[in-house]
């Protein structure tokens, strides 16, 4: 099947992405390396209250992704694209913590959801958006 519009399927897939990464599981007794198949059972979406900022920086991140994936056509790039920022959060997270008594700035309250995560990836979005799409379709 062909598809010669790609931005439905795209936006669909963001929508997911965003979607997926607030499902949280109801805490349970597991520890080890098969914690995370038990707590499969226990999901929950939308665990506490939605961070907007938080919801509009993973909807733009899927957009990337899924950008990346029709132009290459293979999802190498956005698996070691999602690898690297989450491992990139990581390490900023442990290097430089957060202050339990701090007010979040103009930033935002981390580095994965706020006004300034939100406008950097908006440029990117826009940038990528802004170019063909080079994908074979045959």
């Amino acid at each position: 099947m062909k598809y010669r519009h790609p931005f439905g399927l795209i936006i669909f897939g963001a929508l997911i992405f965003s979607a997926a990464h607030y499902l949280r599981p109801i805490a349970g007794p597991e520890e080890g390396w098969g914690a995370g198949w038990m707590a499969w059972g226990r999901l929950e979406l939308w665990a506490g209250s939605p961070d907007g900022w938080k919801l509009a920086v993973l909807f733009l991140m899927g957009l990337i992704l899924g950008r990346m994936v029709w132009d290459k056509g293979s999802l190498a790039g956005a698996v070691g694209l999602h690898a690297g920022l989450v491992a990139g959060l990581r390490w900023a997270e442990q290097a430089w913590p957060t202050v339990p008594q701090s007010v979040p700035g103009w930033w935002g309250p981390s580095l994965d959801g706020g006004p300034l995560p939100f406008c950097l990836l908006l440029v990117v979005t826009l940038i990528l958006w802004g170019r063909p799409i080079r994908a074979h379709l045959d």
